[in-house]
């Protein structure tokens, strides 16, 4: 659990969001509640993707219709998906130093890839050095663990 401190702080996207307009626009067919929605794969995205929080903005008018909100207060970097039901591609919107929207989705193959680990399979080390995390894979035929990941 993070301290007070260190929490990011709670804002408005609009407070946040900046310079629409500049914004490189691409389109995806990675739904982002497929990241976030599942506990194993946010687990995943918010340990590969770090200092990256999400919000969702629904439409009120019953449709279904969202907005997901990816940001990084200390890059401010953001990313925006808009997400139709229905559709089979979404606009992606993204500005900052960090391609934020990319970062995830790389995230998200990775883990997939991994075969979808779920959140008992995940270690953690803490030393004086630093913090890593990584998957600890106990199918390996010589008993030896296998680590995956990146230090936080």
């Amino acid at each position: 659990m993070w301290l007070r401190g260190q929490r990011i702080p709670l804002t408005s996207v609009r407070e946040f969001v900046y310079d629409e307009e500049k914004a490189r626009v691409s389109h995806t067919d990675l739904y982002p509640g497929l990241m976030i929605e599942d506990y194993h794969s946010a687990l995943a995205m918010g340990l590969l993707v770090a200092d990256c929080e999400y919000r969702i903005c629904r439409a009120r008018d019953g449709s279904g219709e969202c907005i997901v909100w990816f940001l990084d207060h200390s890059s401010r970097s953001w990313a925006r998906v808009d997400c139709i039901p229905g559709d089979e591609t979404f606009e992606v919107n993204q500005l900052g130093p960090r391609q934020l929207w990319d970062e995830l989705a790389a995230a998200y193959t990775w883990w997939v890839q991994a075969g979808s680990p779920t959140a008992e399979r995940w270690r953690f080390t803490v030393t004086p050095d630093g913090q890593q995390a990584g998957l600890h894979d106990t199918q390996l035929q010589t008993g030896a663990p296998h680590w995956l990941g990146a230090t936080l």
